[in-house]
């Protein structure tokens, strides 16, 4: 997970704080990161509901922010296809109303 994590930074944590886009060839590298990373997590949750264990926690809520800018901003949902059980997952993150919530405040601003 450390490598989504910063693979996830890189690529949409510089266009938030205004360094614009990430060099190409950096961005295809990390892509790659991140899908090898999905791979992972998408096998993981195959065989438990949430991120850490059978119980929505603090991984899923630490990584839900990230995901929607993956997924939503950026545009890059053919990834829920391609791994489904992320996708099972992502689903079940907006279905809650704290997770749309975060969402929400995200999305006026009022935290980032």
């Amino acid at each position: 997970m450390i490598i989504l994590d910063n693979a996830l930074k890189l690529i949409l944590g510089t266009r938030a704080l205004g360094f614009g886009p990430p060099d190409p060839v950096e961005l295809a590298r990390y892509f790659k990161e991140i899908k090898k990373a999905l791979t992972v997590l998408d096998k993981t949750l195959g065989t438990r509901e949430y991120m850490a264990g059978p119980r929505y926690s603090l991984v899923d809520i630490y990584y839900a922010p990230w995901m929607k800018a993956l997924f939503n901003d950026a545009g890059h949902k053919e990834l829920l296809v391609e791994f489904p059980n992320v996708g099972d997952w992502w689903g079940k993150m907006c279905d809650r109303p704290q997770v749309q919530k975060v969402f929400e405040l995200m999305g006026s601003g009022t935290i980032v």
